[in-house]
């Protein structure tokens, strides 16, 4: 059960950090993508919300694998896994299964990789069997004692910082995309995302040899 349970860390967490980032470089392309989902939902209550939307739903898709980095953080990432694939293996099928057609592109990988609607949902569907499948485990352990099951939320160094490597990125391409060179945008988005890993993984690197400052907030 441990080494499923690391494969399904680590797949859930490359598809999501590289859903995020995909999506990221191109905040307004993707909101045109949520737009498109809105119109075929009858949500129009979100019509102007586009932007913010996206930049959102990209700042979750990566934090969400920065987070599960560290086994205390893992609990809270657990149980947002299957609800936000849940939500998406929902809104697919319906894209799927429209008598309009659809949209032809989901935008799950941004513009890097176009997905057909069936090819979409099924990849939806797959990973939200993970998910369940990663949550069965975990109650499992819940109901050893080997873990808790609703742990205490810490905003402690680490989270404010894998909040800031998932945020910036979206953000970077919301101000700046329109603003910059192509090649100079792209080099830049890319460094920060560098960056931002290399910090996150330096900080769980110190903390497993005790070199890390330990501080948090209790909420």
């Amino acid at each position: 059960m441990k080494r499923s349970k690391i494969v399904i860390w680590i797949i859930l967490g490359i598809i999501f950090i590289y859903s995020g980032f995909s999506k990221a470089i191109n905040v307004f392309s993707f909101s045109q993508t949520i737009l498109s989902f809105n119109e075929l939902l009858g949500l129009s209550v979100f019509y102007r919300c586009g932007e913010v939307l996206a930049i959102l739903i990209c700042m979750v898709e990566c934090l969400l694998p920065l987070l599960s980095l560290r086994r205390v953080n893992r609990s809270y990432v657990v149980w947002s896994y299957p609800i936000i694939l849940g939500f998406f293996t929902s809104i697919t099928y319906v894209n799927n299964t429209s008598l309009y057609g659809g949209i032809e592109s989901c935008g799950c990988f941004g513009e890097i990789i176009h997905l057909s609607p069936a090819v979409s949902f099924y990849k939806s569907m797959g990973l939200l069997v993970l998910s369940l499948l990663l949550l069965f485990f975990h109650l499992m352990e819940s109901r050893n004692g080997r873990t808790p099951l609703f742990p205490t939320i810490k905003l402690d160094c680490y989270v404010i910082m894998a909040i800031m490597t998932s945020i910036v990125p979206p953000l970077f391409s919301y101000l700046f995309m329109e603003r910059l060179p192509h090649v100079l945008y792209v080099i830049l988005f890319l460094s920060i995302i560098v960056i931002g890993m290399f910090l996150c993984l330096k900080y769980i690197m110190d903390i497993n040899t005790n070199k890390s400052q330990r501080c948090y907030i209790e909420v």
